[in-house]
């Protein structure tokens, strides 16, 4: 615990993912930039639904769900940071973003729904705001100390059913 050291963003992020607005989308991942801008007019000029064009031809996971992702914040971890941002300047549920670049190809958003933020004062909402960032930051330093003391570790377990588990969990937190 005395090892970690969180900054003021962090706090701020905490209390923004606690108490900050959320916005739900619907996410379409193609190949290429073609595919997305066909897509884009398909919805936008030819009235075609959205959802539906995310269920037959996206590649992201969220295509089984019409590509409905769950409700997120402006600093959620777990999105792109150019999905994120490009979510927050749709104005009104129903309007398309332009196409955004990925690493593993184009994607495009619509907003579904938007939450307003909590009318928490900053002052009201820091202290469970530090508090929540100062456990993240533990539980991040934890599963690192984790995997470098699993990877470092010189065991031999003799009974086979242990040996499968012990390599299993080695191979889990060495990561891809």
């Amino acid at each position: 615990a005395e090892q970690v050291r969180v900054t003021p963003e962090d706090v701020r992020a905490a209390f923004d993912r606690a108490h900050g607005p959320r916005r739900q989308v619907r996410l379409i991942v193609v190949p290429d930039l073609a595919a997305a801008a066909a897509i884009r007019a398909a919805v936008t000029e030819d009235g075609e639904r959205f959802a539906d064009l995310a269920a037959e031809r996206s590649t992201d996971l969220s295509a089984a769900r019409g590509g409905l992702l769950e409700a997120f914040n402006r600093l959620e971890p777990g999105l792109p940071e150019s999905v994120r941002r490009a979510s927050f300047t749709l104005a009104s549920p129903g309007d398309v973003s332009e196409p955004i670049m990925l690493p593993d190809g184009v994607a495009l958003v619509q907003l579904v729904a938007e939450t307003p933020g909590e009318d928490i004062p900053w002052e009201e909402g820091r202290a469970a705001a530090e508090a929540e960032a100062r456990r993240a930051a533990e539980r991040l330093a934890m599963e690192v100390l984790a995997r470098d003391l699993t990877a470092e570790a010189s065991v031999t377990p003799l009974d086979p059913s242990m040996r499968d588990a012990w390599q299993r969990r080695r191979r889990s937190l060495a990561g891809p």
